[in-house]
């Protein structure tokens, strides 16, 4: 995960993607929300990263999840 800009937006990486369930709603650079698994999520990739993300991802409900898979991993989610 990567900070966007500094107001809580933090991208993905299509791997990460891949780790978060069905159902979590992702937030777009543009504002914009799409839900993982029902609505379509542009792939292509900048800097590594999608243009969705998760909001403010340490008060999330799936905080933990974000910790073991994210923090761990790399620990740039802070």
């Amino acid at each position: 995960m990567r900070d966007w800009d500094g107001k809580g937006l933090w991208l993905v990486t299509p791997n990460e993607l891949t780790e978060l369930p069905d159902g979590i709603v992702l937030t777009c650079i543009d504002g914009s929300t799409a839900v993982k698994g029902k609505d379509y999520i542009d792939d292509d990739t900048r800097g590594g990263v999608l243009a969705y993300g998760i909001m403010n991802p340490m008060q999330h409900e799936l905080k933990e999840l974000f910790i073991e898979k994210f923090l761990k991993g790399n620990g740039t989610l802070t």
